[in-house]
Parts: structure tokens; sequence; C-alpha cells
């Protein structure tokens, strides 16, 4: 399955939450591509941030404050992004590959539908599980938390 621009984001932000040592650089060179313009807000509650802004998004990184490895993403995009988003992780087969790794997905709706929940695990190896949750409910920009678990 060939993504979109859309998915490939999504995909690249997934596989950065799995990896157990990702960093603020990482972060930053694997969007690099996708990114206009960066932001670090101050570091506070034991955690340090990254913002980055693409032509059709906006995201927060969170980073563990001890470690720096990422811990979380809140990720804003257009209607039309998220759409394309949502529809890749419905399609994400329940064994199969994200970019070069095998993992185990896992959807579910939840609250009536409004709110889609994809899980995701390592099919073997020493990845962690990731969660995304799609909220659609807001007009105009569309929220998806991923959290690393």
């Amino acid at each position: 399955m060939k993504p979109d621009i859309d998915a490939y984001l999504l995909q690249v932000l997934l596989t950065l939450l799995q990896a157990k040592n990702a960093t603020e650089v990482d972060v930053r060179e694997q969007l690099q591509p996708l990114t206009r313009t960066t932001s670090t807000p101050a570091a506070r509650l034991g955690h340090t941030y990254l913002g980055l802004k693409g032509d059709y998004f906006e995201l927060t990184a969170t980073f563990t404050a001890a470690t720096q490895q990422l811990k979380q993403v809140s990720l804003w995009v257009t209607s039309p992004a998220f759409v394309a988003m949502k529809a890749f992780a419905r399609a994400l087969p329940p064994r199969g590959k994200l970019l070069e790794k095998t993992v185990l997905a896992q959807w579910k709706n939840q609250g009536w539908g409004i709110v889609g929940h994809l899980l995701l695990r390592p099919a073997k190896g020493n990845a962690s599980a990731v969660s995304a949750r799609f909220v659609g409910l807001l007009p105009g920009k569309k929220l998806i938390i991923l959290t690393r678990r």
C-alpha cells in the first residue's frame, strides 16, 4: 500500500513513537521535508516540547525530560488530511507492514463512532505499543493524539 503524503506523516509519527529511543533530533530530521516552521516551547511539568507546522498540520511533540524520548504527539490537521489519515489507519490489516516493520493493528470506534482509536503493537522485537485517537468533532482543524504506551 503506497501512502499519500498525509498518510506518510501519520506513518512516520507512529514509527517514531514505536521506537523507544526517538529524540527531538529524530523527530526534526524525519519531519523536516514536511515542515515550514519550528518552535520550542518552554519545558514544564517534567517534559520538553517541540512545535512543528506544515502546510496542512500543526503538531506538538512531547518528550520526557529525564530521557528526552518522544512520549506523545498532538497533531492538528485540516479536514481533508484527517479523512486521509483516518482512512489509512482504518485500512491497516490486523498484521501488516508500517514503514518496513511488521505491526499488529486494531481499530475501534468509540463514543458512538465519534472518536476512532487505533492501537498498534509490535509483532516482535523491542518496540513500544502506540495508541492513536482520532477526534473529528471540531470544524476546520481535526485532532489526532498519538501516545507511546
